[in-house]
């Protein structure tokens, strides 16, 4: 009976239906179009965040008990401790391994040119590096990915060159050096000459320090497989309440739910897992910077779903309250033949909830299209159906007609039959 009288109703007003359905749409609409532009974008926002550099060090960890009197450290510059090269690989092995964006690794070490210290890095530039047991057998790190604002003046050198270097812009001022010239190395009373390839321009400690491949580094040093850090560059999820909390208190099941979120120090406790005897420290001010930028997008779509849904039910409850006012005589006449309030409640919500669906679907559909066409041709990323959206869609498209309609409904209810029959 009821799916008839809903029938007829949608025969009858057919407009007022339509622009219920309409209004519904465009809060579904609005809600799939920018939850969606979210989940596709979220991931790619992060890796263009990139631009502030890695947000995790990782380092040998007796190097993280500094001893110092007075301000002044009683280690040694050079390291006398080191992380092992050939578990670098792990990195990409961890729960989050997808997470991790580029990593190079660092080894440090000195020297003396032209009466001038001079600091000198081994580490990868462009390496190919073989991942085994993933389904991604190679991936491609190291400076060139991780510090993407470095300018180079020549080349970036090939990570198998035994012969060439690239130099800081400030360092290669001090030294008189260009690309193309050739530069003598010594180290421990040996003389190692390398071409200048490339000059780098940018960055605080960049522009100040020698680089050459980190097997070179490791054989001027006598130190094969030594790396003194390791510098990663990772994509977060913005730290909440729950992440700051403290990890020795929580109980098992908090544990994995920290575990299994991608917050920066829980993917800092996963490196430390896997490379032996490690501290991974997240840089602070980088992962607060991405945090915070992601939060503030986080809430922009949040605020539009939320504006979104108050404009749609807003406008739904206009549109009843129309309807509910032509249709007075129709409620007095249901009352008066023995209908109660709860069953011309129902029957009007019903009217309301095929609206929602109706409206939903249209407003799923549509803010799928718009997303693709946003994600696609705006933020220059790739679309993908998330297929939960759909159930939120709807919900929310249903909610919105029910929560638009109820209070006109209960209103007109409230009418005394025998006034409205008469016409008064």
């Amino acid at each position: 009976m009821i799916l008839r009288m809903i029938k007829k109703s949608f025969k009858i007003r057919k407009k007022r239906m339509i622009l219920t359905i309409i209004s519904v749409a465009m809060g579904a609409l609005l809600i799939t179009s920018m939850l969606n532009i979210y989940l596709n974008i979220e991931q790619e926002m992060s890796k263009q965040l990139k631009a502030y550099g890695p947000n995790i060090v990782v380092t040998p960890k007796s190097d993280s008990l500094k001893m110092e009197v007075g301000g002044i450290p009683l280690k040694s510059s050079q390291s006398s401790s080191y992380l092992k090269e050939e578990e670098l690989v792990k990195i990409k092995k961890i729960f989050w391994k997808y997470n991790i964006g580029d990593f190079t690794p660092l080894l440090n070490f000195s020297t003396n040119l032209d009466g001038k210290d001079v600091p000198i890095i081994g580490t990868y530039f462009n390496k190919k590096v073989e991942v085994t047991g993933e389904s991604l057998k190679f991936i491609e790190t190291g400076m060139k990915k991780l510090y993407p604002w470095l300018e180079i003046e020549g080349n970036w050198i090939n990570d198998e060159d035994n012969n060439s270097v690239m130099i800081g812009k400030e360092l290669a001022e001090k030294l008189g050096v260009a690309v193309g010239s050739k530069l003598t190395v010594p180290y421990n009373e040996k003389s190692y000459s390398f071409t200048v390839e490339g000059i780098i321009k940018g960055g605080t400690t960049e522009e100040g320090t020698l680089y050459m491949p980190i097997k070179i580094a490791q054989q001027i040093i006598g130190k094969p497989g030594a790396v003194s850090k390791i510098e990663v560059s990772s994509y977060i999820t913005p730290d909440d309440d729950f992440a700051k909390q403290d990890t020795s208190a929580m109980t098992k099941e908090e544990f994995e739910k920290w575990y299994c979120t991608p917050y920066i120090d829980s993917i800092a406790y996963q490196i430390q897992e896997v490379i032996t005897d490690s501290k991974a420290t997240p840089v602070a001010q980088i992962a607060s910077a991405q945090g915070k930028f992601l939060k503030r997008i986080t809430v922009m779509i949040f605020f539009i779903a939320i504006i979104a849904t108050i404009i749609s039910t807003l406008s739904v409850m206009a549109t009843m309250t129309a309807a509910v006012f032509e249709r007075r005589k129709e409620i007095g006449v249901m009352s008066a033949i023995g209908a109660d309030r709860r069953q011309v409640l129902l029957l009007f919500l019903s009217e309301t909830f095929v609206c929602g669906l109706i409206g939903g679907a249209i407003g799923y559909g549509t803010g799928m299209a718009i997303s693709y066409a946003l994600s696609n041709f705006i933020f220059n990323v790739t679309f993908a159906f998330n297929l939960f959206i759909l159930p939120v869609a709807m919900i929310s498209a249903i909610t919105i007609a029910i929560i638009g309609s109820y209070i006109p409904l209960k209103t007109a209810l409230k009418v005394n039959p025998v006034v409205v029959i008469r016409g008064e």
